[in-house]
């Protein structure tokens, strides 16, 4: 009996190591499937990433179960479905998955997939805030926002931004410089507005480039400086910000428009590359049209000043290209 007893514990423990080993093993082949998931979803292999997803979602896999939530609200690999989107979203947020429970804040804030309930988006985004994703943080203070019925709940939304701010987010940065500069939630301070648009600046926030252009063209919060405000001008235009180029060639006016003034024995030349920068400034969207009438238009203007004759190079290369000034010398020639 004793014998009995201690071979089947011998034997018990083998099948209960082999359980462990093939559990391991699943795991490790899980994971291996789900970054094969990952690099089908990089390339833009959708359809194949989708089905890897799934595969994974059925078995429970919470990873599995946000990026393929992902996939049905984005359409991709699969026709987009919100409801499925928060399903699947739901399911990994009852795992603890901050990046799901983010997401579901959001379906359960503007009822995309669920009933509309600001109160389960407040929770849900809290929670996932509380884990440390800062873009929960700083979708909270949307929501408290977007929400506010008093001067309480806008100070609140305040306080949710500057925490998102100060652990990095960009938009959170740029939220609190324009709370800072228009007293909403906290008091005008023009100074500490500059000071998170510059941070949010930094990391590409265009909006943020472009405040900061305009402080430094109007002096607000620091003190005037056309030359920042042109190259942050410049840099939100890179940015993809369509209002920023004008803005900036506007300040590139005004610069000449003060050389103008200050160097009389090359006025018409700066009052020329002053009207340049107002043409640039109001430059439309057909790139090609506005090169043909600017070549001409350079030509006209210069041959209304004779001045103009003596000089070689162009006396604002960044509005008139040396190619474009010297082509224009010899059309003025015949």
């Amino acid at each position: 009996m004793t014998h009995w007893v201690k071979g089947s514990w011998g034997i018990l423990m083998v099948l209960i190591g082999c359980a462990l080993l093939s559990s391991a093993w699943a795991e490790d082949s899980d994971d291996a499937l789900f970054e094969q998931g990952v690099a089908f979803y990089a390339k833009g292999a959708y359809e194949q990433a989708f089905k890897t997803f799934q595969s994974l979602s059925i078995k429970g896999k919470a990873g599995a179960q946000y990026n393929l939530g992902h996939m049905y609200k984005e359409g991709q690999g699969v026709g987009r479905d919100y409801e499925q989107a928060a399903h699947w979203f739901t399911l990994s947020a009852d795992q603890g998955s901050a990046e799901a429970r983010n997401e579901l804040a959001s379906m359960y804030f503007f009822g995309n997939g669920v009933e509309k309930n600001i109160g389960m988006a407040e929770r849900l985004y809290r929670l996932s805030a509380e884990q440390g994703l800062v873009v929960a943080q700083f979708n909270l203070g949307l929501l408290y926002e977007a929400e506010a019925k008093s001067q309480e709940d806008i100070e609140k939304a305040f306080l949710a931004y500057l925490k998102a701010a100060e652990k990095g987010n960009r938009r959170a940065q740029f939220y609190v410089g324009t709370k800072y500069a228009t007293g909403r939630g906290v008091v005008i301070d023009k100074g500490m507005a500059v000071q998170w648009f510059l941070r949010a600046a930094d990391q590409g926030d265009g909006s943020a480039q472009d405040q900061l252009g305009w402080a430094y063209r109007t002096g607000e919060g620091v003190a005037v400086d056309l030359d920042k405000a042109i190259f942050w001008f410049r840099k939100a235009s890179e940015s993809g910000n369509s209002f920023a180029q004008s803005s900036m060639y506007a300040v590139v006016g005004d610069k000449y428009k003060s050389l103008a003034k200050s160097d009389v024995s090359n006025q018409d030349a700066w009052a020329f590359c002053a009207e340049a920068a107002a043409a640039w400034s109001v430059k439309p969207n057909d790139a090609y049209g506005f090169s043909e009438w600017y070549r001409y238009w350079v030509r006209d203007m210069r041959r209304r000043s004779p001045k103009f004759a003596g000089l070689r190079e162009s006396p604002c290369p960044e509005l008139v290209s040396q190619e474009l000034w010297v082509f224009d010398r010899s059309t003025n020639a015949h």
